[in-house]
């Protein structure tokens, strides 16, 4: 957080708007196209499900597509843009849209907190360096789009409302962040409170309620109407009835398996949480020396006290420590006391709000301290410049490995292409396990895929099964050596898969009916159904 700058140091609405316009080009759209380029990984995600909703028969019988709806606020806003236009540009647009919205709710946190246009840039090529070097749970803010991206961007919104005493506007602001996503914008809730809870009992000065009864109604009524909107379609699938072995089951596979990168905190690599325990270290080394060096807040300023921010970061890290605290013990985790309920509080992801605030605290403290020790524009200009050019260059870096570099290799979108222009809408597809763009450049169903898993129970004990299926199958047919046609035929009749693609899978005694110099796709019916398809084909 930053501590006010003295009046002579505040610039004018030219410079505010040379700085939102620096901040929102220089910095987050190009940092999020140059680290994450079009599809990001949970974009192929997040908008191939928007447009099933908005399209129920456009990729039919994708099990995870068809499965519940975890945030249909994204899908019934941003994502009606997928019943118009093509993917590619849906996401370049809503990418142009929230990022507008987070940079502006960057700079008015910036004002709100006292600072300049400067010390605002400054924070955001901070953050973004932060950003780019790691992180603890494998949270991120900037990058492709995606529903949380919305709720971080409000968040922002609404700390500068609270932080100006604009009661009723940030509790608008913070329903919609829930709104758009519950878990996120839910432990924004608690953040808050929790800070204004932690300020009040240090501070022993001052009232307990900061505005009217009046005003405190009406901002909370506004909250949960806003907010219900998501609220109530993640309160039904959190109840949804299911009977208890198929919840456990659910749940562990949620938590210990599939999201286990985000949630188990025994699964975290020990560079993670060491660079999370020094990001802390420095956060607490630079608030002291912001606190011994800079300029005190105004007599008479408008706005409540930034320590009110400090606590809500330090409430984050409480609520990671409660993480640590639930989810460190032995392993298999079924060995650790009160499983079953420490299983069920994990799921809810208490890593992810610290692991974004954190880097956000301290690159606003370090920001403040350097235009307050170095005011001149010309050096925080070159620190800005140095900062954008290493953060991009090194992202750009980071998006030439392997996984980046794979999903969009010109045999992959040849193959969907082949996909999309050769076989029937009606088709379902197995693709390798390491993909997750089918759907994007191909626009047919996928049977099984190790990303798009389902957010509800029966969904993800249902992604779970066919997975194991798959594998067992690949295991016992492989005995042989190879892959008999007549294998392939009793799979498609088993699953209702169609064709199937390779890169690695094989030999395969069948011929494939098409291939390029990576992958193979072989077509699963039996003769008569594949040939019937064919002079379909050339009839059209």
């Amino acid at each position: 957080m930053e501590s006010a700058v003295p009046a002579n140091l505040r610039e004018s609405a030219r410079p505010r708007f040379l700085a939102a316009v620096v901040l929102w080009a220089a910095g987050l759209v190009f940092y999020s196209f140059v680290a994450a380029p079009v599809p990001a990984t949970n974009e192929a995600h997040y908008l191939a499900k928007a447009r099933h909703v908005w399209q129920p028969e456009w990729c039919a019988g994708d099990m995870f597509l068809e499965s519940a709806n975890a945030h249909s606020v994204f899908y019934w806003t941003l994502g009606a843009l997928t019943a118009v236009l093509p993917l590619p540009v849906v996401a370049v647009i809503c990418r142009v849209l929230v990022l507008t919205l987070f940079a502006a709710g960057w700079l008015r946190l910036g004002r709100a907190l006292g600072g300049t246009p400067r010390t605002s840039i400054l924070a955001g090529a901070i953050f973004l360096a932060l950003q780019t070097v790691g992180n603890w749970s494998g949270e991120w803010v900037i990058g492709g789009i995606e529903s949380k991206v919305v709720t971080y961007a409000c968040l922002l919104w609404a700390a500068a409302a609270f932080q100006q005493q604009k009661f009723v506007a940030g509790s608008i602001w913070l329903g919609i962040a829930i709104a758009f996503h519950p878990v996120v914008g839910g432990w924004g809730l608690l953040a808050f409170s929790g800070g204004a809870f932690l300020q009040r009992l240090f501070q022993r000065s001052g009232p307990w309620l900061p505005c009217s009864w009046t005003t405190a109604i009406l901002s909370f009524s506004l909250l949960v109407l806003v907010a219900s909107a998501g609220l109530i379609p993640a309160v039904r699938l959190l109840l949804e009835p299911v009977d208890a072995t198929t919840k456990y089951a659910g749940t562990y596979l949620q938590v210990f398996y599939r999201l286990s990168h985000h949630l188990d905190p025994m699964t975290f690599p020990w560079r993670a949480h060491a660079g999370f325990a020094i990001l802390v270290l420095v956060l607490v080394l630079v608030w002291l020396i912001s606190w011994r060096c800079c300029s005190p807040q105004p007599t008479g300023s408008p706005t409540v006290s930034v320590a009110w921010l400090q606590w809500v970061v330090a409430c984050s890290l409480l609520i990671a420590v409660a993480g640590l605290i639930i989810g460190v013990g032995p392993r298999p985790p079924q060995q650790m006391t009160a499983f079953a309920v420490r299983m069920q509080l994990m799921k809810f992801y208490p890593f992810r709000l610290a692991d974004a605030l954190v880097p956000c605290a301290l690159a606003w403290m370090m920001a403040s301290l350097l235009v307050q020790r170095w005011p001149k524009p010309r050096a925080t200009g070159f620190a800005i410049l140095v900062l954008m050019t290493s953060t991009c260059a090194y992202a750009a870096a980071q998006a030439q490995e392997w996984r980046v570099v794979r999903e969009h290799a010109s045999d992959w979108q040849d193959v969907c292409r082949w996909f999309r222009d050769h076989t029937p809408r009606d088709s379902l597809v197995q693709t390798p396990h390491d993909r997750s763009s089918f759907k994007w450049y191909a626009e047919r169903p996928e049977y099984v895929t190790f990303k798009d898993c389902p957010q509800d129970t029966p969904g993800i004990v249902e992604w779970n099964r066919r997975l194991r299926f798959l594998s067992q199958w690949y295991q016992q047919h492989f005995a042989d050596g190879s892959y008999s046609t007549a294998e392939l035929n009793a799979l498609s009749q088993a699953t209702g898969i169609t064709h199937l693609v390779t890169d690695r899978l094989g030999p395969i005694e069948q011929v494939p009916v098409y291939q390029n110099t990576t992958f193979r796709v072989y077509d699963l019916r039996d003769g008569s159904a594949a040939l019937k398809d064919r002079n379909e084909r050339k009839a059209d």
